[in-house]
């Protein structure tokens, strides 16, 4: 089973429906040089969200 999880950055995303689409399409467009796989080229809020995540499935875990 897998679950697909969709962060964003609310201060950024457009709250209008018709216009987050439009975003959303635009960031889901994978455009860039670089590699989506590699967390690096995610925003410093992801980042810290991601590394936030991975600790609490950790503690989860154990």
């Amino acid at each position: 089973m897998s679950d697909d999880l969709m962060v964003l950055n609310t201060e950024v995303a457009p709250r209008d429906p018709d216009e987050f689409m439009g975003w959303y399409r635009e960031q889901t467009s994978w455009t860039e040089d670089r590699d989506y796989d590699d967390i690096l080229g995610c925003a410093p809020k992801l980042q810290e969200w991601f590394a936030d995540a991975r600790t609490l499935r950790c503690q989860h875990r154990s």
